[in-house]
């Protein structure tokens, strides 16, 4: 029984040998340079998770600090807002104020004054409370 192998010549078996330990040679190099490849691949990717971490943190931060400066803005808006009604109820009460001040000097110089409020029998609904009151002349001094 003959074998292929047995049927070539010496030198051609030499070559052929010699090719199979070239192609063993270079798989084992393509082997070893897609090792490194690979551990060069596995680098850059941490490298990137790293700089996505980076991104993150900065993204992260960065958004903290412009949401504090829009509460700080909108505390500051509100407290301007609060005092200018502040303001705008202190204006109104002081104006209510002279012009009672006005009216009762009128009255004084007229000679007239308010008698006591009293209770109006009317409504009660929804914590309504009517009150009158009459203007009447001074009474004078008895001497």
């Amino acid at each position: 029984m003959s074998t292929l192998a047995d049927d070539l010549p010496a030198a051609q078996k030499v070559m052929m040998r010699e090719l199979w330990r070239r192609e063993r040679v270079d798989h084992l190099k393509e082997t070893i340079q897609w090792m490194h490849e690979r551990q060069d691949h596995r680098q850059e990717l941490r490298l990137w998770d790293l700089e996505r971490e980076d991104r993150e943190r900065d993204r992260a931060s960065w958004k903290e600090r412009v949401e504090a400066e829009h509460k700080a803005w909108k505390n500051m808006v509100e407290a301007e807002r609060q005092a200018w009604a502040r303001e705008g109820e202190e204006w109104t009460r002081r104006r209510e104020e002279e012009e009672r001040h006005r009216k009762d000097v009128e009255w004084r110089r007229q000679g007239v004054h308010w008698k006591g409020p009293w209770k109006n029998g009317g409504c009660h609904e929804y914590g309504v409370q009517s009150y009158s009151a009459d203007l009447t002349d001074q009474e004078k001094p008895k001497c």
